[in-house]
């Protein structure tokens, strides 16, 4: 993503540095600085190649442990910022040296870069930056030294525009006039070895110490100022430190600024997403990156102060309340780095979700581990970096319970994961990217109708979705809950986000009963058909919408609920089942309008409370309005292959619905057994006071019912739970129409404001070669007229249609 950056700030600090930049053409042309090396002798050719207000930039690295007992001290990554002020002619006397000498001085400021005032500010008058004198009548003529960082010159003289950059001669200048008497002074550790190597703009000197593997590694630009260096070494700090191991890398760079790397995965006004738990509610989180600035803090590192500028990356924090993101709070810290730490922990907060590009294991390790405090204050006991495969995992610890588990994703370096554990041990915050992200196919607003028949009643029921919101399970405790009959899978995450798309209930579709915020759709990425509903023994649920593309397949994730209580699954098109080789009880089948996404069709068997098997069946419903006068309708299913189901209505007054389901299976837990089931049908009118008559038709496509055996079934709900009853309400007649090839029962009354379920099945009519004579039971003779016949069969257990 390309880095929206204030570039008022990069134009300014361009123009400090262009002189400096301008000063380093002079790797290639030499030229002399301010100030010559005093001694006038025609062999004193020695001059400083810089000038006054040339800036020298390292970025360094060092961590300082102590050197008996290996014991960590301190580290740090910091731009350090020397700006040469002037030159001076001085009389040094060093204790070390053989007397005094008179020296050319470089005199220098070291500065920050201020990210909030756009200025290059000094701090600190660096009184040993350098030093160098020749003095042809002394035995040693050229003697150097600096104290800066750990005696590593930051420039070297050059002797004259001939010779330019004697590596050699200063490797031994600097070894004989500082290096070994810091060792014999007992500063410094020995070195026993000492190579050079000249090249354009890479001059190496390399000291080393060939028993206990001490070393200078330093290379220079051909203008005397140090390239790089790589150090090692043992050096004496104080009486409170005493001896210490330094280990220390620095580079010269030629931008002050120590944020001009720093790249994010979003820009201004981009936004990004996260299941989010906080406060005993899960919801999802929308951020939607707000504005980029810097800040320049200080920090102390061996009694001295330092500064640093980090990049902060703000934003904006919406939530999601149902329907729409709401904003919840402004401006908060989504990142801070430099070119040098890719966090800052003193800015760590629940919203800090963003690394820069760079972000990996070695640069999180030099902020997280045991001695994080030692480097930003802070109050951790202890810290780690994992690497697993594409994820980086950072794990704080501020005592036994209170823990913080940041996951990165490395390919997007932004946070995938991210646990706080308070001090009583319970979750206190989890933020994970979405695994909730399902297309329902469905808004606040849409309506369902469902009939769901259950141990509470058989009820019709209209849903008017709400909207959807979030809820964290955690699987090891739903385990427990259910007593074993539900086994995490695999691979899954313990903790896991899943959306709920939610409604309210209205009974007989017009009241509604206190049924708010019910779900009707449980799923992530992981499950679309989430089975919780179906083991909340209490107060149990049952789903009707699926993620958009689910297909019966999809739902073979319900294996690891479903192989405890059943153990065959069957898949076909149109279904999933789940069933026992008992036979018994042991079922559950699901039946779904890929579609429209819909369960249309779902029964079978649950362990209930107590651990009792209860039965239920749900499935969806058609709403048909009813205009006033006669009308008729045609029920549309696709479960109604063999015959088409028609009403024909006379209603005074418009207002009122017809709801119903056609099926191919059985909604009851009760069998027939009498015929081939043709379908199930469950109607419903809500509002039967306007309607005179009501006339319920059937056309068969491939049945002749004046050959073939047709049997009705009407289902008793209201207390017997049996095929036992003919259909409510007055049937006045049955009509067979030969023309249409149809049955028509017509009812002059109407007592199904519960609504009623019936069943029709039917016998082919027997071989005319082998048919026995005589008729079955129950049957009244009819006669023809013309190609209408009026009969009426009506019995108290089935109302049979016969030739």
């Amino acid at each position: 993503m390309k880095k929206i950056k204030n570039y008022k700030s990069k134009i300014l600090v361009c123009l400090i540095l262009l002189q400096s930049f301008l000063a380093f053409g002079i790797y290639l042309i030499p030229a002399h600085g301010d100030e010559n090396i005093p001694e006038d002798s025609p062999n004193n050719d020695w001059y400083w190649d810089i000038n006054v207000g040339e800036k020298l930039i390292f970025e360094i690295e060092r961590t300082m442990r102590n050197s008996t007992n290996q014991n960590f001290i301190n580290a740090t990554k910091l731009l350090q910022i020397y700006n040469i002020t002037s030159f001076s002619n001085v009389t040094f006397n060093q204790p070390h040296y053989d007397g005094s000498q008179s020296m050319s001085k470089i005199n220098a400021s070291e500065c920050f870069w201020n990210a909030s005032s756009l200025e290059l500010v000094p701090f600190r008058s660096e009184e040993f930056f350098a030093y160098f004198g020749y003095n042809e009548s002394s035995s040693i003529p050229e003697k150097y030294y600096t104290q800066n960082s750990f005696y590593v010159p930051f420039i070297l003289p050059i002797n004259g525009t001939s010779k330019g950059l004697q590596i050699d001669l200063m490797a031994d200048i600097l070894n004989r006039s500082q290096i070994y008497p810091m060792f014999q002074a007992g500063y410094l550790n020995r070195f026993d070895n000492i190579t050079t190597i000249s090249g354009t703009n890479n001059h190496k000197m390399i000291f080393k110490n060939t028993t206990d593997g001490y070393y200078y590694n330093l290379t220079f630009y051909n203008n005397g100022t140090l390239k790089s260096a790589d150090i090692k070494i043992r050096i004496y700090y104080g009486p409170s430190l005493g001896y210490v191991i330094i280990e220390q890398k620095m580079t010269q760079v030629f931008s002050m600024d120590d944020t001009d790397n720093v790249e994010w995965a979003y820009d201004i006004g981009e936004s990004y997403f996260y299941d989010t738990y906080g406060e005993e509610d899960a919801f999802r989180t929308k951020v939607e990156v707000d504005s980029i600035s810097n800040i320049t803090e200080s920090f102390i590192l061996d009694t001295k102060t330092y500064y640093r500028n980090f990049e902060i990356i703000f934003g904006d924090i919406y939530q999601w309340n149902g329907t729409e993101y709401s904003l919840e709070v402004e401006n908060v810290t989504l990142g801070a780095a430099n070119n040098f730490y890719p966090a800052n922990p003193s800015v760590l907060s629940e919203c800090f979700t963003l690394f820069p590009d760079y972000t990996d294991k070695k640069t999180l390790e030099f902020i997280f581990n045991e001695h994080i405090n030692k480097i930003f204050p802070g109050d951790y006991k202890t810290a780690s970096v994992t690497e697993l495969g594409e994820e980086l995992i950072i794990f704080l610890k501020a005592s036994d319970d209170d823990i913080i588990n940041i996951t990165i994703d490395k390919n997007s370096d932004v946070v995938s994961d991210l646990i706080v554990i308070n001090s009583t041990g319970g979750l206190e915050f989890y933020l994970t990217e979405v695994e909730s992200d399902v297309d329902w196919g469905y808004e606040a607003g849409n309506v369902l109708y469902v009939k769901i028949n259950d141990d509470d009643g058989n009820i019709n029921k209209k849903i008017l979705i709400e909207g959807w919101k979030l809820i964290l399970y955690n699987l090891t405790y739903l385990q427990e809950q259910s007593g074993g009959l539900f086994i995490p899978p695999s691979g899954q995450p313990e903790l896991q986000f899943l959306n709920v798309l939610f409604g309210d209930f209205y009974d007989n579709m017009k009241t509604l009963n206190g049924e708010n915020d019910i779900p009707i759709g449980v799923a992530n990425s992981y499950w679309p058909f989430f089975p919780v509903g179906l083991m909340d023994y209490a107060n149990p649920y049952y789903p009707f919408v699926l993620p958009v593309g689910t297909t019966p397949e999809s739902l073979e994730c319900l294996n690891s609920f479903a192989d405890q209580l059943y153990g065959k699954t069957t898949i076909t098109n149109e279904y999933i089942e789940f069933s026992n080789s008992t036979g018994g009880k042991e079922y559950l089948k699901i039946c779904i309008d890929s579609d429209k996404n819909l369960i249309k069709y779902m029964s079978g068997w649950v362990i209930g409370e107590s651990g009792n098997w209860r039965y239920f069946s749900t499935y969806l419903k058609t709403n048909q309005t009813l205009n006033s006068g006669m009308q008729t309708y045609q029920l549309i299913s696709d479960q109604s292959n063999e015959a088409v189901y028609k009403s024909t209505t006379n209603v005074t007054t418009s207002g009122s619905s017809l709801y119903y389901s056609i099926l191919k299976n059985n909604p009851t837990n009760e069998t027939i057994g009498n015929g081939t089931i043709l379908n199930y049908l469950d109607l419903f009118i809500d509002d039967t006071n306007d309607i005179t008559s009501f006339t319920f038709s059937i056309e068969f496509n491939t049945i002749n019912p004046f050959e073939d055996t047709i049997y009705f079934y009407a289902f008793d709900m209201s207390g017997n739970k049996e095929w036992n009853m003919p259909p409510p309400g007055e049937l006045e007649k049955i009509i067979l129409e030969k023309t249409s090839n149809s049955i028509k029962l017509n009812f002059s009354s109407m007592n199904i404001d519960s609504g009623f379920i019936f069943a029709i099945t039917y016998e082919l009519a027997p071989d005319p070669d082998g048919q026995i004579p005589g008729f079955p039971l129950f049957i009244l003779i009819f006669a023809f007229m013309g190609t209408f016949a009026l009969i009426g069969i009506i019995n108290h257990r089935k109302i049979i249609i016969e030739k």
